[in-house]
């Protein structure tokens, strides 16, 4: 058991820091050009790693021994970090520290990173607890659970077409804010309808294809308001907000189960968390455009 509690909170550390230098490493080569389209190609390893887990773990484990499936993640992590180590090479303008007073990040850059955070935690959380919930609701609907948990999985293998689109369509059309509430709206009412409909395929389809077009978008919004010098140290707040988020949010998913014995009450919750999104974007714009119209009004 001690083994694999150090196991596992190795590998969280390490998670924790392979997305926060990995993010820094896309936005210095990205920064200033097509971010949001590199950004949204970068998130898409998740759903195609889980898809790729979910097609051939279970074949490797019945066939070799369930060890065998943490010795190939291990080793393929391994061989790719020695490639990492090979080709990467900082871009000629990276930057890796900031100006002689130093690398902190002032008020105004923790505020918006912190709701920068918010939004991007909110969406998630929801996704992940309509996910997870979602089998045992369909399975009350009298849907046997294979069928259940096949119908859901349409929320993560869409969303591997649905992120990248959203990239592209973010680049093409230039209107972050509109795709961002429009995505948010569409797949939050999915999620809402879940409890009063019988059309889960659409659902989950909206869920997977829609809900995430903007993903690129809001992981890149810490880039819009962090110094080149604070990069760093802005995602590692920006990440913190996530990982935090994830991991307390889904548990009260599980209590409004227990308090009103409903299999519906998560997907309820879920649907509430999305929509608190677009409240967690409204603040963030306010506060990032303060400054800038104090700046309009002293060149008056």
């Amino acid at each position: 058991y001690a083994a694999l509690v150090a196991g596992r909170a190795i590998t969280g550390i390490g998670v924790v820091l392979q997305f926060v230098l990995m993010t820094k490493m896309l936005v210095d080569w990205f920064a200033g050009r097509e971010l949001i389209l590199a950004m949204a190609l970068y998130l898409n390893g998740w759903p195609v790693g889980i898809g790729l887990a979910l097609v051939t773990q279970v074949d490797l484990a019945n066939a070799l021994g369930w060890r065998t499936v943490f010795v190939a993640s291990g080793m393929l992590s391994a061989v790719t970090l020695l490639f990492v180590a090979l080709l990467y090479r900082s871009p000629a303008n990276a930057t890796d520290a900031g100006p002689a007073g130093g690398v902190g990040l002032d008020l105004r850059e923790v505020v918006l990173v912190s709701l920068a955070g918010l939004i991007w935690t909110l969406v998630n959380a929801g996704w992940v607890i309509a996910v997870s919930f979602s089998p045992g609701y369909l399975k009350t609907q009298g849907i046997e659970f294979g069928e259940a948990a096949a119908t859901t999985s349409l929320a993560t293998w869409l969303a591997v077409i649905g992120v990248p689109l959203g990239g592209y369509l973010a680049t093409r059309l230039g209107r972050p804010n509109t795709l961002i509430v429009a995505a948010t709206v569409a797949g939050g009412l999915a999620v809402l309808a879940l409890p009063f409909t019988s059309a889960y395929v659409v659902c989950f389809s909206i869920i997977g294809l829609i809900l995430f077009l903007p993903a690129g978008i809001m992981a890149a919004l810490p880039i819009e308001v962090l110094r080149p010098g604070n990069r760093a140290t802005g995602l590692g707040l920006f990440y913190t907000w996530w990982y935090l988020g994830v991991a307390g949010l889904p548990p009260i998913a599980g209590w409004t189960y227990d308090v009103t014995g409903s299999a519906a009450a998560p997907l309820l919750y879920a649907a509430g968390l999305i929509f608190l999104t677009l409240l967690a974007l409204a603040l963030f714009r306010v506060v990032q455009s303060r400054p800038q119209a104090r700046r309009a009004e002293r060149l008056d």
